[in-house]
């Protein structure tokens, strides 16, 4: 993953349509091959693709890094605080 300056805190990068590393994430609220989820200080962020694996989950760094093909990259703007994520139940 690559190192991004810590200032930065929201972002996405998507590189080639093979990667993508995102910023900002404070869960991950679904995922499966075809689609990602994400909770980001932005907002919602879906993913969606094929093939989407996640290589890099470091919470900590509230960073994420995915390969797949990379179809597309949408901020929703649904209120994401009604839905309980994957790492909110582990927390509890």
């Amino acid at each position: 993953m690559q190192e991004i300056s810590e200032h930065t805190s929201d972002f996405v990068m998507i590189e080639g349509r093979k990667s993508v590393s995102v910023g900002g994430v404070t869960d991950v609220v679904e995922f499966d091959e075809n689609a990602i989820v994400l909770n980001t200080e932005g907002g919602e962020l879906i993913i969606e693709g094929s093939e989407l694996k996640i290589s890099v989950l470091d919470m900590e760094k509230k960073q994420l890094e995915a390969k797949g093909k990379i179809d597309s990259a949408i901020y929703s703007d649904g209120n994401t605080q009604k839905k309980k994520g994957l790492f909110s139940k582990f927390s509890k």
